[in-house]
């Protein structure tokens, strides 16, 4: 009985020692494994690492845009805090002398001292008054001296107006807009020297060529709109007339004068129509009494002169008639002939 329970023992002992073996060798695979997963965490780290540089890139460019943006706000806010304005001042005045051509000239050259131009100066010369109209472009900063000059001229003031007009949003528009596009002409460029064929150089010049001009459009618009801004407008009326509105009177030599010229005038106007409007009038009367005779010649226009279509018929009637009657004359002396014989 001893040992039968040796043996069982015995065999359970064996069979301990032979589950041990596999489990030496299953400890080495496990090792193994470790390994594995150790080379795997390792890629995992590189993967990570390439994966956190490639965010770190990212994170650079969206931090780059962010403060590329950033700038642009900053330089919106700049161009809206500098407010855009555009002036235009209009004045109407009355010389006392007639020597408009000569002080309009001077106002129009005197714009040049305050660093401006006259755009515009246009006399009008009439017998009783003379006008001139100027538009004049002073720098904003300057016109208010200007003003000054002309109101030290002695002149008298009708009316003047002075308006601003607010151009700061498409002043700051049209300046972003241009940002814009040079942000876009600056990528097609760098894809330009990047392209690789022919077809690609071609799509990409002619979309640059498209951008190229968007912006040189808006950048006309823009400076014109800057000229505006820097350059304020005048609009100068000068008058003289020989009733002056603000009430001073001519000499008696003056009246004189103008009333010789006035006199001369009219004598020039009646001889003007007896030249001209008299000849005219002579012939337009003989040419429609001419026509009016010619219908009613053809047409019998009068009820006691037949027309000429019935003057030819009873002609013709009374050529018939006679024609007839003769006929009846020569058979009637016929028959008495033969009678006699």
């Amino acid at each position: 009985m001893k040992k039968k329970w040796f043996l069982v023992v015995l065999l359970a002992a064996m069979a301990l020692c032979l589950t041990g073996c596999p489990g030496g060798s299953s400890s080495g695979s496990v090792s193994t494994a470790d390994e594995a997963d150790f080379d795997v965490s390792e890629d995992m780290l590189n993967s990570t690492g390439i994966q956190m540089q490639m965010a770190g890139n990212s994170s650079d460019t969206a931090s780059a845009e962010f403060s590329k943006k950033s700038d642009d706000e900053d330089v919106t806010e700049n161009e809206a805090s500098s407010v855009k304005l555009i002036r235009t001042v209009n004045m109407d005045l009355e010389s006392d002398t007639n020597n408009v051509e000569s002080t309009a000239a001077a106002i129009a050259a005197k714009a040049g001292d305050f660093g401006g131009y006259a755009e515009s100066n246009r006399v009008h010369v009439y017998d009783t008054w003379t006008n001139a109209e100027l538009t004049v472009r002073i720098p904003a900063d300057r016109m208010d001296g200007y003003l000054e000059y002309i109101e030290s001229t002695g002149m008298h003031t009708k009316s003047k107006s002075d308006s601003m007009e607010d151009v700061t949003l498409e002043y700051t528009d049209l300046s972003s807009r241009i940002r814009v596009l040079q942000t876009q002409k600056d990528k097609y460029m760098s894809y330009l020297e990047q392209a690789q064929t022919v077809s690609e150089v071609l799509e990409i010049e002619e979309r640059l060529a498209d951008v190229l001009a968007d912006i040189e459009s808006l950048q006309s618009s823009l400076n014109v709109l800057s000229n505006k801004v820097n350059y304020s407008t005048l609009n100068l009326t000068i008058t003289w007339t020989s009733t002056p509105a603000n009430g001073f009177s001519l000499s008696i030599g003056d009246e004189i004068v103008d009333a010789f010229e006035d006199l001369f005038q009219s004598v020039a106007t009646m001889m003007h129509f007896i030249i001209v409007a008299v000849p005219n009038a002579i012939f337009y009367i003989v040419l429609f009494g001419a026509l009016w005779r010619f219908f009613e010649f053809v047409f019998g226009i009068q009820s006691n002169r037949p027309n000429v279509w019935k003057r030819l018929k009873d002609k013709v009637r009374n050529r018939r008639r006679r024609k007839g009657q003769d006929m009846l004359t020569q058979d009637e002396e016929s028959d008495t002939d033969d009678s006699d014989i």
